[in-house]
């Protein structure tokens, strides 16, 4: 589904030498795969995910999603793509708090030209699967942290994307709050032809996953 092939990054900051994050990253992801990646603080981990899901365009290499170089599409096709095909799951939950549960879960949709009625009605039925159906009409700031992380996660799903992406997400909550995530995003998984790639640096979580890698030195070594 999505190949990774000799993807490069480097960052590059007026008056300071280029920074390499990324150097020869190779992957290759199918539909249901489950992919941990662990690594140090500031070892590229976010930057990765970030190209991955067309948040950032790697400096050398390719990404093709079914074939189909990704970086070959102009910016508003690869904003289409993103839009319909990944859903990101980050350590902090990036609500829009002037919103509810229900109009932030919506969103996706309302972005995709969805009917309104239509989107109403699914984002409805992903607060009740991630058990916020009392919860739908309050803003981030009146719920609690694993609720808000719970709404982040109904928003990713929305479009019913290919690819999901997770940077950290349980990373700013208690252990049994961050376990009961984990949790609902298997459930998930499990119904469904999505692939997940998680970027964590709990060694814990990552041995929950089939295949783990550790990014390292800005390659990806095989963990297992």
């Amino acid at each position: 589904m999505v190949t990774v092939t000799h993807v490069k990054k480097t960052f590059h900051r007026k008056g300071a030498a280029p920074i390499d994050v990324l150097g020869d990253v190779n992957l290759q992801v199918g539909p249901k795969d489950q992919i941990a990646i662990l690594g140090k603080s500031g070892a590229g981990k976010s930057t990765l995910l970030h190209v991955l899901g067309t948040l950032e365009s790697p400096t050398a290499g390719t990404i093709e999603f079914d074939g189909k170089d990704i970086f070959k599409m102009n910016e508003s096709e690869i904003s289409g793509f993103r839009n319909r095909q990944i859903g990101f799951v980050f350590q902090f939950h990036y609500l829009m708090i002037e919103f509810s549960a229900l109009e932030n879960v919506m969103m996706p949709a309302m972005i995709a030209g969805l009917a309104r009625s239509d989107a109403k009605k699914q984002a409805n039925q992903l607060l009740e699967m991630v058990g916020l159906a009392k919860r739908i009409e309050h803003k981030p700031n009146q719920l609690s942290g694993g609720e808000q992380q719970r709404v982040a996660i109904a928003r990713a799903l929305m479009m019913r994307p290919r690819l999901l992406l997770t940077d950290e997400m349980t990373g700013n909550l208690d252990p049994a709050t961050g376990a009961q995530i984990f949790q609902l995003i298997q459930s998930f998984h499990q119904n469904s032809q999505m692939a997940v790639v998680s970027v964590t640096h709990d060694e814990g979580l990552a041995a929950s996953y089939p295949r783990v890698y550790r990014l390292e030195q800005g390659k990806l070594v095989k963990v297992k």
